[in-house]
């Protein structure tokens, strides 16, 4: 059961304590807690009186131990972990620029490669869409805007239903606008990138966000980002490969 519990800290976001004569100790993951589980165990400490708190995080693939012995500092350290790290309906990511040529790539990644060296100064937003279902798990075109803002274009149908929601909504708006979209305002940087170099660009991510009517969520996947023009109208997409095995947070 002890494992079991662990288990669920380290990959669910859940939190685990135990009281006893008076002691507290607390076991929690700052990246992958959740707004409920953060809510209740600042609730807790500030509805009892443990004389101390014995705080238990698991970052940087290791856990960490800490003595604490009055309920205010123990709030303000979790509280500081979970800022930090990016749970409790913080969002949290991590990126890294992968090689074109890496051979963990997908093979449709080489595919769109040729297409686009074929057609980047082409483009045809509405002929494209099959192209891209075929490159790609997932993928999303962007318009640059004229006050230079990425908006929506199109989509593949294969996004998560949170995810499909947002795309949806957000059809036609700057992706960096809504008030919840830390992790869009990381994208349009990128995005802002390969249009203005004209050239592809692939990373690997690793993100935890809160999705509205949804919760927290995590992503783990691989993109390649390929910018297109046609006459004075510039287009970025973004095609997305999911991989769970990617392990970038803390």
């Amino acid at each position: 059961m002890e494992a079991e519990a662990l288990e669920g800290v380290k990959e669910q976001g859940f939190v685990k304590w135990c009281v006893r004569d008076g002691h507290v100790r607390v076991q929690l993951r700052p990246s992958l807690l959740s707004a409920a589980a953060y809510a209740r165990v600042m609730g807790w400490l500030a509805c009892h009186r443990p004389e101390r708190v014995l705080l238990s995080y698991f970052i940087d693939k290791r856990w960490e131990y800490e003595f604490l012995r009055k309920r205010g500092e123990a709030a303000r350290r979790v509280r500081w972990l979970v800022e930090l790290y990016g749970g409790g309906g913080y969002c949290n990511t991590r990126r890294r620029t992968c090689s074109l040529a890496s051979v963990q790539h997908p093979e449709g990644w080489r595919q769109a490669m040729e297409f686009w060296r074929e057609l980047r100064q082409d483009l045809d937003p509405s002929m494209a869409a099959r192209a891209f279902d075929a490159f790609f798990s997932r993928w999303i075109l962007y318009a640059r805007e004229l006050d230079q803002r990425f908006s929506v274009c199109d989509f593949g149908g294969n996004h998560s239903p949170h995810v499909m929601k947002w795309l949806r909504a957000n059809r036609g708006v700057g992706i960096a606008d809504p008030p919840d979209s830390l992790f869009s305002q990381g994208c349009a940087r990128v995005y802002e990138t390969a249009a203005g170099t004209f050239a592809p660009r692939a990373d690997e991510t690793d993100v935890i966000c809160h999705w509205t009517g949804y919760g927290q969520r995590r992503s783990r996947f691989r993109r390649l980002v390929l910018p297109f023009r046609l006459g004075t109208r510039t287009w970025v997409l973004s095609g997305i490969d999911m991989d769970a095995r990617i392990e970038l947070l803390e």
